[in-house]
C-alpha cells in the first residue's frame, strides 16, 4: 500500500464517521499492506482529524502492532489508544468513560 492509498482509505473512513456521526472509531491497521511514511502523518493531522473532531468522536481504538499503548498520537479532542489485540480495542473503546 502506498501513502497515497492510505491516505484515500482514510478519507474514506473519515467522511463515513462524519455521515454516521461516530463518537468511537476502531481502526484495524493489520489490514493495511504497509507502513505509512511520517508525512502521512503530518497530513492526516491537518486533514483527518479535523473532520473526526467535527464528527463528534471521543475515542479512537488503534489495533496496530508494535506501537507502544502509551503513545497519543496528535492533541486532538478525542482519547485514542494503540492495541496489540483486537478484543482489547474492542473492549477500551466501548467502555464508558
Amino acid at each position: 500500500m502506498t501513502d497515497q492509498d492510505f491516505k484515500e482509505d482514510l478519507i474514506v473512513f473519515a467522511e463515513a464517521a462524519l455521515q454516521h456521526h461516530a463518537s468511537r472509531l476502531i481502526i484495524d491497521m493489520r489490514q493495511f499492506m504497509g507502513r505509512p511514511s511520517e508525512a502521512v502523518g503530518a497530513w492526516r493531522d491537518d486533514v483527518i482529524v479535523p473532520k473526526y473532531v467535527k464528527a463528534g468522536v471521543k475515542k479512537i481504538a488503534w489495533i496496530w502492532p508494535g506501537v507502544s499503548a502509551d503513545e497519543t498520537g496528535t492533541g486532538a479532542a478525542y482519547r485514542q489508544r494503540y492495541f496489540d489485540d483486537r478484543d482489547e480495542a474492542i473492549k477500551w473503546c466501548t467502555a464508558t468513560g
